[in-house]
């Protein structure tokens, strides 16, 4: 196999994979070099009047529309090579929330597409009763201009979002589950 980088820079490479024995002529990629192609991502959730409500990030996404914000999930570049700790990080830094490592469900991991070799790491958490402190941000400006909105519906164009929601559903009914047996 060969894979030959036809662009890089500070965060980004532009890949072609060939391999003819496998009927691979050309195949091209891109591969996120400033995260080494690792993600986070976080859905909470919390109970709230007899309804389940997710936490959701509005914010400008400018690959999809400079002129509005979209709703989508909380996302992170894995830092130290430890997507747990960084999730946990994230879900502080953009939605205001602390919460310990025991309060994390993992929910698997995805790719977003079939042009990005970027692993998204899966997570979500309980927030019913957690109170809210100060987003404290990253200190770029998409991001300081963006919030955290509790939502019942998720009406997306994010598969990272459109991903979460469907595992966290999957979880949430097993634990409903659970609970009938006992």
């Amino acid at each position: 196999m060969s894979i030959e980088k036809l662009y890089s820079d500070d965060c980004i490479e532009v890949r072609r994979v060939v391999e003819p024995e496998k009927g691979i002529k050309g195949y091209h990629y891109a591969h996120e070099t400033s995260c080494n192609s690792q993600k986070v991502a976080i859905l909470p959730f919390r109970r709230y009047e007899n309804k389940v409500q997710f936490l959701l990030r509005q914010e400008i996404v400018p690959a999809w529309d400079i002129s509005r914000q979209q709703l989508v999930s909380l996302t992170g570049s894995v830092e130290k090579k430890n997507p747990f700790l960084t999730v946990i990080r994230e879900l502080h830094e953009e939605g205001g929330y602390k919460v310990l490592p025991a309060d994390i469900i993992e929910l698997g991991t995805c790719y977003a597409s079939k042009a990005l070799d970027v692993q998204y790491f899966l997570y979500s958490t309980d927030l019913t009763g957690k109170t809210k402190g100060t987003a404290i941000g990253d200190g770029s400006y998409l991001e300081s201009i963006g919030q955290c909105i509790w939502q019942t519906k998720i009406d997306t164009n994010d598969s990272i979002l459109s991903m979460l929601y469907l595992r966290l559903l999957r979880y949430l009914r097993r634990q409903t589950k659970r609970k009938e047996k006992v």
